[in-house]
Parts: C-alpha cells; sequence; structure tokens
C-alpha cells in the first residue's frame, strides 16, 4: 500500500473539512476581527501633557488652536496638536532651563510674585545660557515678565539671543529723567534689521510687567501687558544655535536694573490671550 491509499487528497479526492477545523477557522476569523477593531498604538506619540529635555527645556504642549476672529497677527506656526515652547523660570542660579548659566556678577534671588526671581543690580549682574531657543523657528512669540527698576543706564538690554552679531533678537528698556521707560526691540538678520521703539508710551519703573515680542515671518510686534505698542516688517531666516544672555548684552554691556521672573518662546505666533498671565 502506498501514501495514496491513506490519503484522499493524494488521490485527487475532495473531503469534507473536519468540525475541529470550522471551530479553529471560526476562532481565527474573529481574532482578526477583534484586532482590527483595536484603536492605533500611540505609544509613538507625544503626550499631551508638558515634559522636559535637559539644556533646552523644550516643551511640547497643545496646540493654542486658531486664532479668535479679527486676528490680524498671522497665521499659527505649529503643527496641529502641538507648540513647541522653552520655558525658564529664574528662580536660582546653579539651573535655567536644564543647564548650567554662566553667572556674570551677583545677581540675587528674591521673593517676588508668590514666588522667587533674580535682580541684577545694572552693574555687572547678569547671566549667560549656551543656548537658543529660537533655534530652528521660523515664526515666535518670545515674553519676559519683568520688572525695570530706577537708576539703571538710559539704554539696558535684559534679553538677547543670537547665533552670531548677524543674527540676533533682543529686548530692551529705555529710561527717561521721569523714572519711566518704554520698549525697545530689535530683530536682525543678514541684512535685513528692524527697531521698534514705543517712545510715545510710557510706563512707570518699579513695577511688574508682561513684555512680548511676536514675528509671523514678516511683521514683527510688541506688546507690554498684552496691548500691542508697536509694528514693522523684517526679513529672519530661521538659526541652527547660539548663545543668550539674561540682564545685559552677550558682550557684557548695557546692564539691565530690575527683576525676572520668567521667559518663555513660543515656536508660534500667539495671540495676547494666550500670553502668560499679566503680573498683579
Amino acid at each position: 500500500m502506498t501514501a495514496r491509499d491513506f490519503y484522499p487528497r493524494l488521490r485527487g479526492e475532495k473531503r469534507a473539512p473536519s468540525r475541529h477545523t470550522l471551530h479553529l477557522s471560526l476562532r481565527l476569523i474573529m481574532a482578526a476581527v477583534v484586532i482590527a477593531c483595536l484603536p492605533a498604538s500611540t505609544d509613538s506619540e507625544e503626550p499631551e501633557t508638558q515634559w522636559r529635555r535637559p539644556a533646552n527645556q523644550l516643551l511640547f504642549v497643545k496646540d493654542p488652536g486658531p486664532a479668535p476672529a479679527g486676528h490680524k497677527h498671522g497665521a499659527f506656526s505649529a503643527g496641529p496638536g502641538k507648540v513647541r515652547q522653552v520655558v525658564w523660570d529664574l528662580d536660582n542660579l546653579n539651573e535655567i532651563g536644564g543647564g548650567r548659566p554662566t553667572v556674570l556678577g551677583t545677581p540675587r534671588i528674591i521673593e517676588a510674585l508668590h514666588d522667587s526671581a533674580l535682580a541684577f543690580d545694572g552693574q555687572d549682574d547678569g547671566l549667560i545660557l549656551d543656548a537658543n531657543p529660537l533655534a530652528g523657528t521660523q515664526s515666535f512669540t518670545v515674553e519676559a515678565v519683568f520688572r525695570p527698576d530706577a537708576g539703571g543706564s538710559q539704554a539696558q538690554r535684559f534679553l538677547h539671543m543670537q547665533s552670531s552679531e548677524e543674527n540676533r533678537v533682543l529686548m530692551e528698556t529705555r529710561l527717561n529723567e521721569r523714572n519711566e521707560w518704554f520698549l525697545d526691540t530689535f530683530i536682525k538678520s543678514g541684512k535685513s534689521e528692524k527697531t521698534l521703539q514705543s517712545k510715545a508710551t510710557l510706563h512707570p519703573l518699579g513695577k511688574w510687567y508682561h513684555a512680548a515680542l511676536t514675528y509671523d515671518g514678516h511683521t514683527m510686534r510688541h506688546y507690554v501687558d498684552g496691548v500691542e505698542e508697536m509694528s514693522g516688517e523684517v526679513e529672519y531666516t530661521a538659526v541652527g544655535g547660539g548663545q543668550t544672555s539674561i540682564g545685559c548684552r552677550l558682550n557684557r554691556v548695557f546692564w539691565f536694573k530690575g527683576a525676572i521672573r520668567k521667559i518663555r518662546i513660543s515656536h508660534a505666533v500667539l495671540h495676547p490671550n494666550q500670553f502668560l498671565e499679566k503680573p498683579e
């Protein structure tokens, strides 16, 4: 006898499937249906809550969403669901945004706004960080919660970010003899540059303020306590790295006298109602 005598398939005969085979096939089909209905895995997606990286303390947060009706400041630069941000809380001298700053002079830790802040003497106090939070973005919002004090120089730089002297962004104060100040912001990118000086909009010294600078790819605008003061067009090209100074210019001049609580940079143009809360 040969194998053909024992196995009908080898003889070309058809054989009905057994009950066990039918049950197994049905189970496989049901398992495939269940798997197909399961939601896709989200293990590779960014979490919705904030998370930190070392050095630049990069945060990924929910997209602020579309601008309110009538918003004239340009579209948001972020993709759906995420906005890249850098947040620096200035409440110590050992670590800013995950990195150790170079400390110039003797900035002091003070109690302010129900928390801590850094005070700068306007003479030789400052911080330098080997990070440029504007790296990699074509549009942005720069915010600072700060208090300019009396007794400082007429021109002061409290935030300076650059990849080189030809590519830099600054936020500054200008003081007059009546203990008032106005906001001065500056963007330079290659041969293109723009200065905004709100000389007609004066603020008293010694109070806490929120200042913001936005750039949407064409126009820069600056705000004090959520109110737009000036705007102007400038060409800006995204950079790949650089440094930041707080409390002075990067070449250690134009020292700031006052205190700074927080700095936040968003890689998107935020509407004023999405800014950090106005200090009270």
